[in-house]
């Protein structure tokens, strides 16, 4: 009597042509897989496939993905993909380390958000300062190569809202960081619109905002930043003032106190984003050396 179970070999290159099957699909536009006739636990996890950006996060999520195309009909799937250009989903550098130089193209591509929240500067009355502060300190501080989107907007609670929920779920930034809106005036309403969408609340990050601020000013203490995380996004509001950008992000390393940025690119590891790296002459990037990459 002969054995008529499938061999291992087999077993592996059926497992394989389902997680390639399932990565294609995080190639479809949103309509086309939302449209599909899929079980909702494999939609969820492709969504979150295309939100994912280290190397290591991305190969779990695609043995996941091909666990739960067990359960799904392939054939409607491939004739969509077979009938629709797929999009490649954005993944991370597969450079391989080891080299003596770094480059960009050797770091993990980062998406950021920069939303900038002014009645006046949106309505024009002003030239805004708060984007171009956080780019340029941004170019100064993070050494990945960076994709950004910004948003000019109004002192508007739901319009504040729906613009992080735009930047987190549909532009999948790894990282929000907003400016202005923050004090205590009646138009000053980023932290509730922050707090509003929010799936974790890290108060750690308003805490020692404030600390530095306090540095500076007494009226530190009337600053509302908040922190939180959205699905697999960090949202950080950040001072209105340019100067105080820098001083919040950067700390004030010759007195031993940390900006908040030190704490950011762990922080994203844990959500699942990319690697993060920075220049440690503007802000040193802590991470415990369990969490530390290899130098490449």
């Amino acid at each position: 009597m002969t054995d008529e179970r499938p061999s291992k070999t087999r077993l592996k290159k059926e497992m394989q042509a389902l997680q390639q099957l399932g990565e294609a699909l995080a190639g479809l536009p949103h309509e086309r897989l939302v449209a599909l006739p899929i079980p909702e636990p494999l939609r969820d996890a492709v969504g979150e496939l295309n939100r994912t950006r280290s190397r290591e996060a991305r190969r779990r999520q695609v043995q996941y993905i091909g666990k739960l195309m067990r359960s799904a009909d392939p054939e409607p799937i491939r004739a969509v993909i077979a009938g629709h250009p797929t999009r490649a989903p954005r993944a991370a550098s597969n450079h391989p380390r080891g080299n003596d130089t770094m480059t960009t193209n050797d770091l993990d591509r980062v998406r950021i958000g920069l939303v900038s929240v002014s009645d006046r500067a949106s309505a024009g009355v002003y030239e805004d300062k708060g984007i171009p502060s956080l780019k340029e300190w941004l170019a100064r501080a993070v050494k990945n190569p960076i994709d950004y989107e910004t948003r000019l907007i109004a002192d508007d609670e739901a319009t504040i809202a729906a613009a992080l929920v735009e930047l987190a779920d549909r532009a999948r930034c790894d990282l929000v960081l907003t400016t202005g809106g923050t004090g205590p005036a009646p138009r000053d309403v980023t932290p509730e619109a922050t707090l509003a969408v929010a799936t974790k609340v890290m108060p750690g990050f308003g805490e020692q905002m404030r600390q530095i601020g306090l540095r500076f000013v007494a009226t530190a203490i009337l600053s509302r930043q908040v922190a939180v995380i959205r699905g697999r996004t960090l949202i950080v509001n950040l001072p209105g003032q340019p100067k105080s950008i820098a001083e919040t992000l950067e700390g004030l390393p010759q007195h031993g106190v940390h900006g908040i940025f030190a704490a950011v690119p762990y922080c994203i590891d844990l959500i699942g984003g990319p690697y993060f790296e920075t220049d440690d002459a503007v802000c040193k990037a802590f991470r415990p050396k369990s969490a530390l990459r290899a130098p490449r």
